[in-house]
C-alpha cells in the first residue's frame, strides 16, 4: 500500500453553527479570515500562534477561548493528485481511500464538492473509497467540525439529563457538561476535578491510501501458550483481493525475526484468493523463545513478523510488518477460602507467573490532546519505567491513545489496563445509532490494540457500575444506561476479536456490590482521601486496613515545583489562595494539603511559598510511599495503581510527574516503594513483621540487621539473621517482638549488613516527623567519577537524615532523591543530564529537612 500524506498546508476558519453542509462551497471560497495550520491540529493551536486566544492552560486562559464551543470550524486542504495513480489508469492502483483520524467532533466531509459522509466518533477513523471523486490536477478536501454539544438537543436528552455524574465537578461550575455522554469523544475535555474545561475541536492525520490488486491488513502474532522452552504462537492476517469477479493465484511468505534480527521461522504458501477478504491463520511452534516480561520481572525482547504477498498474474507485491512480544496473560480469580466466604484473587499472571502490578492511572497528557507527540509519549513512559512501574491503567474518560504510546509501553515492559472510553456516567444504550457507533469503535480498537504484548486487560468503563450502587443520583432510580454496552456487547466482541486478553466489566467491580473487599478491584477513596474525617485523609496508617484484592484507584494531592507553578501563573505573582491558584487547584483538595503539613511537619500558617511547597511535597511522598508499601505488604493484594501518574495541565493535584515533565518528591517515594527487591516493615499484635519482595528471576541471599537505632547514631540494639528471599516472591521473611523504644529519638529498622544487594533499609513509622528529636545529620558527599556521561556520588550521614536532596541544575536528574539515611548509612547516587564537560568536576551538595 502506498500513501499520500495530507497533513500539511491546511486552512482553518470559524463560522456560525447555522452554516451546515449546504454551505460548504461558499465557506471554502471565502478570501480572508483563514489561519494556516497542519495536522494534527486542535483549533486552539493556530489561534494561540496568531495571538487570537491565550494559552488556555496558563493563568485563567481557558475562559478566553470558551467561545470556540459556539462555532463551527472548517478545515480546507487543496492538493494535486497524480493522474497516473487514478484507478483504471494504472494496473497497480485499484482503490484510493481517504483516511481521517481523530475527527473531533461531528465531522461532515467533502471532496471536490461531493459529500463523503458524516462521522460522529473520535475513537475510530473515517475511511471512504474516493477514487471516483478524484480529478487530475487540484483537488479540494473540506471538513466541518464542532465541539459536539450543539448536536445534542434537549429532545434527545429527555429524562436522561440527570443520569450523568461528575458535572459541575465537585462544586466547580466551570467544569462538566451533561451532554458529554451522547458524544463519542474524550469526556475529560469538558473538565474534571483535575482538569479545566477545554472542549476540543480538531483532527489528526489525513492521508490517501492507494491499494494494488492485493492488500495486506491486520497482521498479528500472539502467544497461545508458553511452557518447557516452547511457545505456541498464532499468526493471523488478511489478504484482500481487489479483483471483484474472479479468483487470483498468489504466493505469500511469513517470516519471524528474533530481537537480534535472526530469522527463526519462515512459512511459504501458494493460495487461491477469492474476491475480497481472505483470512489467513497459522499456528507456529517456536523453540527457546525469548519471553516478554513486565518491567522489573525480566526483559522485553520484541520479535518482528513480516508478510509479503505476490500475485502470479502481475508484478504487484505487498508487504507489512509488526513487532510482537511472546507472553501469555491471565486474570487469576481463584477462591481465597482462608480470607472468608466469597473472597477471590484478582491477580495477573504473565507467562504463568503471578505478579504484583505496580503503577498508576493514565490520563491524556495534555488538555489539548492533539499536542501530545511521540516524544512526549516516550518521555512519560520512560519516567514510568524509571519509577519501577509495571502497569498503567488508561482511564475511561480520556481516549484510546495513539500507537506511539502503546509501542513505548511494549518496549518499556509497561502492562496496559485499557478502559473502554466511558466514565462516571450512564450512556444512552437504548439509542440504536449510539450502539452501532460504539460497536464500530470497539471492533476497530480491539483489533488495533489487542495484539500488543503490553495489553493486559479490557475494562468496560470507569466507576459506572459503582455509580449505580451509590446515592449519586439523589434517591432517583434512573435507567442504568450502558448495561447493553459493558455487560453484553463488549464481552462478546472481546471474545471474538481479542480472545487472548481478559475482560472485566467495570472498575471498580466484583463481589456482592462494586467496590467491595472480597473480590475484583476497588477504588480506595471514601476510606481515605475523600473521607469526611480529615484525619482519615492524612493518616498513612489508614491504608494498612485496606483489604482490597487489587487497588486500581486512590490518591493524595500535592503541588508542583515552584518553577512549574511560576510557568502556569504566566508572569503573574504566585500567591497561594489567589484566583489563579484556586483555578489550578484540584476540586478535591479541600484544605487537605495544609492539614497534612500540620500533622506531619509544621504549622502551615505564615509559611513562605518555598516551605509550603517543600512540606506539601514531602507529605504527598509520605502518603504514596507508605500506602503502596502497605498494598505490597499484603499477600492477598495483587496490585496498587494510584491516581494519577501525570497531568494534562499544571495544578495542585494527584500526580508524581507534572505537565512540564518535572518530577515531584513523590516520584522518588513511589520509585522506592516499587523497587524490584524490597523490605517492608509493619507492626501488629505485638510483633514487627518483615515482608521480603523479590520480583527477579533469582533467589536473593542476604544477611539482615534489625532492631532499634538511635537517630543520632549513639546506640543500636540489634540482631542479625541470614535469609533467602525466593525468586519472584512476596512473603514474610522474619518477625520479632515490638521492642521498647522512644519513638521521638529512636527508630525500628531492618537493613542489609553489607551494601550492594539492591535492598534498601526499611523503617517502622513510629510517629510523625514533626515529633522527632533530630540533629544535624552531618551529610557528606564524595565524587566517584563518571560512568560515560553519568556522574556517580557517594552520600553518607553520621546521624539520621530526612529527605536528602541535591538542588540540581535544570536538566540534571538524580536516580534517587528525597530519601532518608540511617546513621552511618552510605548510598550511591547517579546523576545524568550534567553537561559532559561539567559532570567530571561537578560538586554535589546534599541537604536534608530538619
Amino acid at each position: 500500500m502506498n500513501t499520500i500524506n495530507l497533513n500539511a498546508s491546511w486552512r482553518l476558519r470559524a463560522e456560525d453553527l447555522s452554516l451546515d453542509h449546504r454551505n460548504h462551497a461558499a465557506v471554502a471560497e471565502r478570501k480572508d479570515g483563514w489561519y494556516e495550520t497542519e495536522l494534527p491540529c486542535d483549533v486552539r493551536i493556530p489561534l494561540i500562534a496568531a495571538g487570537v486566544v491565550p494559552e488556555p492552560l496558563e493563568g485563567l486562559g481557558c475562559f478566553a477561548s470558551e467561545w470556540i464551543e459556539e462555532k463551527a470550524w472548517w478545515f480546507v486542504r487543496e492538493f494535486d493528485f497524480p493522474v497516473a495513480s487514478l484507478p483504471g489508469t494504472e494496473a497497480a492502483v485499484r482503490r484510493v481511500e481517504l483516511v481521517l483520524d481523530y475527527l473531533d467532533y461531528g465531522a461532515a466531509i467533502y471532496l471536490n464538492g461531493n459529500f463523503l459522509g458524516d462521522h460522529d466518533s473520535v475513537f475510530f477513523p473515517f475511511k471512504r473509497d474516493v477514487g471516483r471523486f478524484l480529478i487530475s490536477g487540484k483537488n479540494r478536501l473540506t471538513v466541518r467540525l464542532s465541539a459536539g454539544t450543539d448536536r445534542v438537543s434537549g429532545e434527545r436528552q429527555g429524562d436522561f439529563l440527570y443520569a450523568s455524574t461528575h458535572e459541575a465537578a465537585n462544586g466547580r461550575p466551570d467544569r462538566g457538561d451533561k451532554r458529554r455522554v451522547f458524544l463519542r469523544k474524550p469526556q475529560y475535555s469538558f473538565g474534571w476535578d483535575w482538569g479545566p474545561r477545554v472542549a476540543t475541536v480538531g483532527m489528526a492525520d489525513a492521508r490517501l491510501e492507494l491499494s494494488g490488486p492485493v492488500e495486506l491488513d491486520g497482521l498479528s502474532v500472539v502467544a497461545l501458550s508458553v511452557s518447557s522452552g516452547t511457545a505456541t504462537l498464532q499468526a493471523g492476517f488478511e489478504l484482500e483481493s481487489l479483483e471483484p469477479l474472479s479468483t487470483a493465484e498468489a504466493e505469500w511468505e511469513l517470516t519471524l525475526t528474533d530481537p537480534e534480527g535472526k530469522i527463526v521461522h519462515r512459512i511459504n504458501r501458494n493460495v487461491l484468493l477469492r474476491s475480497g477478504i481472505n483470512p489467513i491463520v497459522e499456528k507456529i511452534e517456536l523453540a527457546d523463545p525469548e519471553l516478554w516480561w513486565p518491567n522489573g520481572w525480566g526483559t522485553q525482547g520484541l520479535y518482528t513478523a513480516r508478510v509479503t504477498v505476490k500475485l502470479e498474474s502481475a508484478k504487484a507485491k505487498s508487504e507489512c510488518s509488526e513487532r510482537f512480544g511472546i507472553r501469555t496473560i491471565e486474570l487469576d480469580q481463584a477462591p481465597l477460602p482462608e480470607s472468608g466466604k466469597g473472597h477471590r484473587k484478582f491477580a495477573f499472571r504473565v507467562n504463568g507467573v503471578e505478579i504484583f502490578c505496580k503503577g498508576a492511572n493514565w490520563i491524556p497528557a495534555d488538555s489539548i490532546y492533539e499536542r501530545v507527540d511521540t516524544d512526549k509519549y516516550r518521555a512519560l513512559v520512560a519516567e514510568a519505567k524509571a519509577a519501577n512501574f509495571s502497569m498503567l491503567r488508561v482511564w475511561g474518560g480520556g481516549l484510546y491513545e495513539k500507537d506511539a504510546f502503546y509501542a513505548a509501553c511494549d518496549e518499556a515492559g509497561i502492562l496496559v489496563w485499557q478502559d473502554l472510553m466511558f466514565g462516571c456516567a450512564f450512556y444512552p444504550d437504548r439509542d440504536q445509532a449510539f450502539l452501532d457507533l460504539v460497536e464500530k469503535e470497539l471492533s476497530y480498537q480491539l483489533r488495533r490494540l489487542g495484539k500488543r504484548p503490553c495489553l493486559a486487560l479490557w475494562c468496560g468503563n470507569n466507576e459506572i457500575h459503582w455509580c449505580r450502587d451509590t446515592a449519586w443520583f439523589n434517591g432517583k432510580e434512573p435507567y442504568f444506561g450502558g448495561e447493553e454496552l459493558w455487560n453484553r456487547m463488549a464481552p462478546r466482541l472481546v471474545s471474538l476479536l481479542s480472545p487472548s486478553i481478559p475482560y472485566w466489566n467495570s472498575s471498580p467491580y466484583g463481589g456482592a456490590v462494586p467496590n467491595g473487599w472480597e473480590a475484583g478491584d476497588r477504588h480506595h477513596w471514601r476510606e481515605a482521601m475523600m473521607h469526611a474525617d480529615m484525619e482519615k485523609r492524612i493518616t498513612p496508617e489508614a491504608y494498612d486496613v485496606d483489604l482490597g484484592k487489587f487497588v486500581s484507584e486512590y490518591g493524595y494531592i500535592g503541588p508542583c515545583s515552584k518553577r512549574t507553578i511560576e510557568r502556569y501563573f504566566a508572569g503573574e505573582k504566585v500567591v497561594v489562595g489567589s484566583k489563579i491558584w484556586n483555578h489550578h487547584n484540584n476540586a478535591f483538595e479541600k484544605d487537605t494539603v495544609a492539614a497534612g503539613i500540620a500533622k506531619h511537619y509544621v504549622d502551615p500558617t505564615g509559611l513562605s511559598l518555598d516551605d509550603y511547597l517543600l512540606y506539601a511535597g514531602l507529605t504527598q511522598a509520605l502518603m504514596y510511599g507508605y500506602s503502596l508499601e502497605s498494598m505490597r505488604f499484603k499477600a492477598t493484594t495483587a496490585g496498587g495503581l494510584f491516581w494519577m501518574f501525570a497531568d494534562c495541565w499544571g495544578e495542585v493535584g494527584w500526580t508524581i510527574v507534572d505537565y512540564y515533565l518535572e518530577r515531584k518528591p513523590a516520584f522518588y517515594a513511589v520509585r522506592r516503594a516499587f523497587a524490584p527487591t524490597k523490605l517492608i516493615l509493619r507492626a501488629a499484635e505485638g510483633k514487627v513483621s518483615c515482608v521480603g519482595v523479590n520480583d527477579m528471576a533469582k533467589d536473593l541471599a542476604v544477611e539482615l540487621e534489625f532492631g532499634v537505632l538511635a537517630l543520632d547514631g549513639s546506640s543500636r540494639r540489634t540482631e542479625k539473621r541470614k535469609v533467602v528471599i525466593t525468586a519472584r516472591s512476596r512473603a514474610p521473611i522474619l518477625e520479632f517482638p515490638i521492642p521498647a523504644y522512644d519513638a521521638s529519638r529512636e527508630l525500628v529498622f531492618i537493613a542489609p549488613v553489607i551494601a550492594g544487594s539492591g535492598l534498601l533499609p526499611a523503617t517502622l513509622r513510629g510517629t510523625s516527623f514533626r515529633d522527632l528529636k533530630t540533629a544535624d545529620p552531618g551529610l557528606e558527599v564524595r565524587a566517584l567519577g563518571l560512568d560515560g556521561t553519568v556522574a556517580r556520588f557517594e552520600v553518607s550521614a553520621k546521624r539520621w537524615a530526612h529527605a536528602v536532596r541535591f538542588g540540581l541544575p535544570d536538566g540534571a536528574i538524580a536516580d534517587d532523591e528525597w530519601f532518608d539515611l540511617l546513621p552511618g548509612e552510605t548510598r550511591i547516587v547517579s546523576v545524568r543530564g550534567l553537561d559532559k564537560r561539567g559532570a567530571k568536576d561537578y560538586k554535589l551538595e546534599a541537604k536534608s529537612v530538619r
